[in-house]
């Protein structure tokens, strides 16, 4: 089965993803798939945002792709902040400067230092967005 490159992106970030949650014992909400955290759990959830295509050459045939791999790290609230601050620097790190990545045939590097933003409470919950951002040359 063939994919878009943007499906191989996607993957190649979910499944280092899944490593990362894995060996950090912590549950993981995915786009389009039910989760219902378990109380008191800290958890990670993830969105792929796609950025803008560019045409890197006169033929259209290597491209540039650009977007945010964002994952949010929620603590229960109540728990302070600083579990949740580690947590996001050990995911940052993980995804650091210069990360390869690959799936299906295809290879791309983290070109930029995650963002950390500033923690955001919700109902519960204590949340602190990492913006991870890839940027990946590929030829279609």
């Amino acid at each position: 089965m063939t994919f878009g490159l943007e499906v191989k992106i996607f993957r190649a970030l979910t499944d280092a993803l899944d490593i990362y949650a894995s060996n950090a014992s912590l549950s993981l909400a995915k786009q389009g798939i039910g989760f219902t955290p378990a109380s008191g759990t800290p958890y990670l959830k993830v969105a792929f945002l796609p950025g803008s295509t560019e045409a890197l050459d006169v033929a259209g045939d290597v491209n540039e792709y650009l977007g945010t791999f964002q994952v949010s790290v929620f603590y229960p609230e109540g728990a302070g902040i600083v579990s949740a601050m580690e947590t996001a620097a050990s995911l940052a790190a993980a995804f650091g400067s210069g990360t390869a990545l690959s799936h299906g045939g295809i290879s791309f590097r983290i070109l930029a230092p995650p963002h950390i933003g500033p923690a955001l409470e919700e109902p519960g919950w204590v949340m602190l967005p990492v913006s991870i951002r890839y940027r990946a040359f590929l030829t279609s």
